[in-house]
């Protein structure tokens, strides 16, 4: 699970499903790069994808304090995590998987799903070389125009949040300012493209140097050298929410998980 910072810079993107004023369950996905064009034609013909209804808008999922609002109304996510969907969507013999999973979160209730929208290495990379990113993919993911809709991504509603980066770690810097730097860095870029989205990370939760009271809560004493805080890394002006990745049965293997 070891990881530095460099090899693992990841956006990822949350699609929202909702409900017209008719009551009929439409949902409108949003994947991010330009190689995901085939992804939400072809994967996406089973669930009746269609444009809004006349009349109809849709409002960007905002936060009050503590809570998420749209429409001026409290909004509690109940989702799922599908990383994969991007990847399987390309491949014909997987791509059936891809709606079938949509279509069971859908009956299910469900109306947050949350998956990669990176293009990890070979064309077209995050990473150029070590240490080296191309902003230029970044700014494709924001202001892509979706050819389905016509609505540039950071325009468009039915995204509920952007995650910065899949699991940081600088083990380099266990001190965790270099890791602290790149963050505010790149949250500020983020925002200066993309105003109308929410901004998350994606930690893991780990509490570092900057945070020894909370320490103890560590699932080890590892934890605390990755050059990762949870309280740390969060407080920081761009970043709208946060949450955790939980690994229980890698991290507490005397448990019985």
């Amino acid at each position: 699970m070891k990881r530095d910072l460099h090899s693992h810079l990841i956006l990822r993107l949350l699609t929202l499903y909702r409900k017209t004023m008719g009551g009929n369950g439409v949902l409108y996905p949003i994947i991010g790069f330009a190689s995901c064009v085939a992804f939400i034609y072809m994967s996406f013909g089973d669930l009746k994808l269609s444009s809004l209804p006349k009349g109809l808008s849709l409002s960007f999922v905002e936060r009050n304090g503590s809570r998420f609002i749209l429409d001026g109304k409290p909004l509690y996510v109940n989702g799922w995590n599908s990383y994969w969907l991007m990847a399987h969507s390309m491949d014909e013999n997987s791509r059936r998987r891809v709606s079938a999973m949509l279509q069971a979160g859908a009956k299910m209730g469900l109306t947050v799903c949350r998956t990669w929208a990176l293009n990890d290495g070979g064309y077209d990379a995050l990473q150029i070389s070590p240490g080296q990113f191309d902003e230029r993919v970044f700014q494709t993911v924001l202001t892509r125009k979706n050819t389905i809709t016509g609505i540039e991504y950071r325009n468009d509603p039915t995204i509920f949040a952007w995650e910065l980066i899949n699991e940081p770690r600088c083990m380099s810097d266990p001190s965790g300012d270099t890791l602290q730097e790149w963050i505010e860095e790149m949250t500020g870029f983020i925002k200066s493209i993309d105003k109308n989205h929410l901004l998350t990370i994606g930690l893991e939760g780990f509490y570092g140097p900057k945070s020894p009271k909370k320490s103890a809560l560590n699932p080890g004493e590892w934890a605390s050298t990755l050059g990762s805080d949870f309280v740390r890394n969060s407080n920081i002006t761009n970043v709208d929410f946060t949450f955790v990745h939980i690994y229980p049965d890698h991290w507490f293997h005397d448990l019985g998980f």
